[in-house]
């Protein structure tokens, strides 16, 4: 019965009390038309080279973060969904939904340099995790 009681008092408390008491103060920076064919799906920022990676329909838009400008596109890459990059590699990749394959670009080139069949149906989020073992 104790338990309960706490989980009650503890569910009727006001979300109020959770929530920071200063909300967070955004503002826009910049603002960019960016044409073209096709939706897009998501985008993977490149702090490094402050780029901006956007999955179009059939390929990914590189845009220079600051002005704004096309840098490249990687084509070929059908039914896209997420863009991850893997800085420690040089590379990017995307998940190509349509097709069922993953795009490896080089990350300095913009070119695609391998496309990786992979099982499963329409391929969508990706991540980059780089793992590190310790010797005991």
């Amino acid at each position: 019965m104790r338990v309960f009681l706490l989980a009650f008092a503890f569910l009727s408390l006001p979300l109020s009390v959770f929530a920071d008491t200063a909300p967070a103060q955004y503002h826009l920076e910049h603002e960019f038309v960016l044409g073209g064919d096709g939706g897009w799906d998501d985008f993977a920022y490149d702090a490094a080279g402050q780029r901006l990676f956007l999955s179009r329909a059939t390929r990914v838009m590189v845009v220079d973060a600051v002005k704004g400008t096309l840098l490249a596109e990687i084509p070929d890459t059908a039914g896209v969904h997420e863009i991850a990059l893997a800085q420690d590699l040089g590379k990017g990749f995307t998940s190509n939904g349509k097709e069922d394959t993953v795009t490896v670009f080089d990350l300095k080139t913009l070119k695609p340099t391998a496309k990786i069949k992979v099982t499963g149906g329409n391929p969508d989020y990706l991540a980059w995790v780089r793992a590190e073992t310790r010797d005991a």
